[in-house]
């Protein structure tokens, strides 16, 4: 051990040697030629010019990773498994920005560096065929960097030990750990069955969610995208003891059902059904359709599946958000106005009024939230206000009825109840424009 220890040292004097000399000959050429990259690059390589990834490494199976299309990577050794694209990315990603800290030209003898005979070699397979061999050898003593060495290239290169974390990989670290490995810009449905009731979300042509079943409903948007990004976010464990994973999937039929989740998008519908054991204080599982095994999950994820589809119901009464009206029509008690924007203007009746009251009256109906829907309602036949909103330069329209503390929307058949100081408050704001004192300088 001490003889290795002082002939890695002795190859580290070469390797700084080169280093320096390597060095002093950029400075030559940056003086002739101008500033260049302080660290010069192992490897030349584009990533997209990358086909395939072969992680070698000695007393284990090759790990190989295939292109599958734009973006898309898959295992085929030692077994078939989707892979994680970020996984990959963060790879290739490494190996299209390689620059080394210092180089040796061409060290006689690579034993000390542990390149004779590597443990771990990276093999890159372009697009046209060619193939590039990146060898990892040992740890730099003091330095904590690693050597490493390009097959057919003399030149022995130090990098920073990040760079071994990055590249050595076995197929548990790249394959695709979502229990649902749906396509997210591509999902058109959503289904789940929890509490003997089911509940199904599709999108409209403008792609927001809606409710489909067990009625047609507004979706409240950001309930579902967050239902979604929970089931998306649910993944195996590949580091979890296989006794574990055997002992979850026999128990798994006996366990209690929870809830079903179904997302379908362009390649078709992936199914997670969730369970959960029988202890005092039970463990959550779950079995996919597109992975083999049962897995735990936790149980956030079986708490937003179990919630009653009003809950996901969207209880704001305009859907408008932060987009500024163009035109609003009001009523108000038997009184009216006519209001359209006219650059910062608001001329209402004819009239310009107060930017600034349009303003409050717009954010008091753009907040106008439902404290609960209404079952069976009747439907409003003498609103006593009324309020159209027109956007996108009049090209959408919204209308929205109130009656006492009931209040529809355009021809939906759903009802809210309304806090009653929030159609207060509404009224407020309608006598609230005005139009500016007499004599004020106008703009």
């Amino acid at each position: 051990m001490q003889v290795r220890g002082l002939l890695i040292g002795a190859a580290v004097l070469a390797l700084l040697g080169g280093g320096v000399y390597w060095s002093n000959k950029s400075k030559e050429a940056e003086s002739k030629s101008g500033p260049k990259d302080a660290s010069p690059k192992v490897l030349a390589l584009q990533e997209s010019d990358i086909a395939q990834l072969d992680f070698l490494k000695k007393g284990m199976p090759p790990v190989v990773v295939k292109r599958a299309g734009e973006g898309k990577w898959t295992i085929t050794e030692p077994k078939p498994l989707p892979a994680d694209t970020d996984a990959v990315a963060a790879v290739t990603g490494v190996l299209a920005n390689f620059s080394s800290e210092t180089v040796a030209p061409a060290p006689a003898d690579l034993s000390p560096f542990g390149l004779k005979d590597p443990l771990f070699t990276l093999k890159v397979v372009k697009k046209d065929g060619k193939q590039i061999e990146v060898e990892v050898g040992d740890n730099v003593p003091v330095t904590g960097s690693v050597f490493v060495k390009v097959a057919g290239d003399p030149r022995v290169f130090t990098v920073g030990s990040f760079n071994r974390t990055a590249l050595d990989k076995q197929w548990s670290d790249l394959r695709d750990k979502r229990l649902l490995p749906v396509d997210s810009d591509k999902l058109s449905r959503v289904e789940i069955s929890a509490n003997g009731k089911s509940v199904e979300f599709g999108k409209n042509q403008a792609g927001e969610w809606q409710i489909v079943k067990p009625n047609p409903y507004r979706a409240d948007t950001w309930g579902v995208e967050e239902l979604v990004r929970k089931l998306k976010d649910a993944k195996l464990d590949p580091a979890a003891p296989a006794a574990d994973l055997e002992k979850a999937t026999k128990e798994f039929a006996s366990d209690t059902p929870v809830a079903t989740a179904k997302l379908t998008d362009a390649s078709g519908t992936q199914q997670l059904e969730i369970r959960k054991s029988k202890d005092k204080e039970p463990v959550y599982y779950a079995k996919s359709s597109a992975v083999d095994g049962v897995y735990k999950v936790p149980a956030d994820l079986a708490t937003a599946l179990s919630k009653p589809v009003m809950d996901y119901r969207n209880k704001k009464l305009f859907d408008f958000g932060f987009t500024d009206p163009s035109k609003l029509e009001i009523k108000v008690d038997g009184k009216t106005k006519a209001c359209g924007k006219n650059g910062e203007k608001w001329i209402c009746d004819n009239k310009e009024v107060k930017p600034e009251t349009v303003s409050a009256f717009v954010d008091k109906i753009r907040d106008l939230s439902a404290k609960q829907f209404i079952d069976n309602p009747e439907k409003i036949a003498a609103p006593d206000i009324e309020i159209t909103v027109l956007t996108a330069e009049g090209k959408k329209s919204e209308t929205v009825r109130i009656a006492g503390n009931r209040a529809a929307r355009g021809d939906e058949p759903a009802m809210y109840e309304l806090d009653p100081s929030n159609v207060d408050g509404i009224r407020q704001a309608f006598s609230a424009i005005k139009e500016p004192a007499a004599g004020a300088q106008k703009k």
